[in-house]
């Protein structure tokens, strides 16, 4: 039987050996010119530039482009060596927050000083156009007078609501010099409640009436007036005691009088009983013509005519002519 032509040893070895030699070729040259040229695959690198040790490296291209960008690494391919890098930028900054101007809730201001140099102090709540001014401690010795107005100015502070149109006036202490001696009348004597113009008179009936050697002689009294020719109130009311009253003057007065009445039920009159010439009540209602109040208040403790007249106060203050 025939049997084929085998290759000697030489070339049986052959093949393997030129497998061998082209491998060395690729590896050393990069080409091997073997029936075809082989594409070269492999991957390049940018260089990294030198960064000290311990530090994160950071392309040159990307700090240059946005120096404060993190770069981040990105595989170009899953399971590839060679790595993309990708910065992330910089959100933009956030716009700042505007905020609104508040009108404050009160302010104080100074009227004028006593005849000792005290101030006389208001203290002006609200912005709206329905003007209310209200006073306490004409006279020194009505103490319980200044506190009722105090606790209103807490109350309105702790209500802003009840500020709604409404601009709001209040003069605790009109006399505080005659508040630090404990009198009626203040430093020089003079009852500040007798000592206004348009119904001034000279007379005395007692000297804890005295109404000054002339209309608005008197610091205090003066104070009012630039106060209520300021501010142009709609309605005044004026707290004494202790008499348990409303007196009022003019038809705008009674009407006012019978609103409040209707929250504190205290009984109203057009004549306290007796002559009041130079009174703020004749001032306002007569001179100025605007409705005023002068609520008295009967002999008891703070405490219980704040919670007496609270209601009616207020709805003083809401009412608009």
């Amino acid at each position: 039987m025939l049997r084929p032509n085998k290759p000697p040893p030489l070339f049986r070895a052959f093949p393997s050996f030129l497998v061998a030699t082209c491998s060395f070729t690729i590896g050393v040259c990069g080409v091997a010119k073997v029936g075809m040229a082989i594409p070269d695959t492999t991957p390049t690198v940018a260089p990294t530039p030198f960064t000290a040790p311990g530090a994160p490296a950071v392309p040159d291209a990307v700090s240059k482009a946005n120096p404060a960008a993190t770069p981040e690494i990105v595989p170009t391919e899953p399971g590839s060596d060679a790595e993309e890098i990708t910065p992330t930028p910089t959100p933009p900054p956030k716009p700042l927050k505007v905020i609104p101007k508040v009108a404050p809730l009160e302010r104080q201001e100074i009227f004028g000083h006593s005849v000792k140099g005290r101030p006389l102090l208001a203290y002006v709540l609200g912005e709206g156009t329905n003007v209310t001014v209200i006073f306490g401690a004409f006279h020194g010795n009505e103490t319980n007078t200044a506190s009722v107005v105090e606790r209103l100015r807490e109350y309105l502070k702790q209500h802003p609501e009840t500020l709604a149109g409404c601009r709001i006036i209040l003069v605790p202490k009109v006399n505080p010099d005659g508040l630090a001696m404990q009198q009626r009348v203040n430093a020089h004597g003079v009852d500040l409640n007798r000592n206004f113009p348009g119904s001034w008179q000279p007379r005395v009936r007692r000297m804890r009436y005295s109404p000054g050697p002339r209309a608005a002689s008197e610091p205090e009294t003066q104070g009012v007036m630039q106060l209520l020719k300021k501010y142009k109130p709609g309605k005044v009311v004026s707290i004494h005691s202790p008499f348990h009253t409303m007196n009022w003057t003019g038809e705008r007065s009674r009407t006012l009088a019978f609103i409040m009445q209707q929250y504190n039920k205290y009984p109203t009159t057009d004549n306290i009983g007796y002559p009041t010439p130079g009174s703020l009540g004749n001032y306002c209602g007569r001179v100025l013509q605007i409705a005023i109040i002068t609520l008295e208040l009967p002999i008891e403790s703070a405490s219980l005519s704040w919670q007496a007249n609270r209601e009616a106060l207020l709805a003083a203050i809401a009412h608009r002519f």
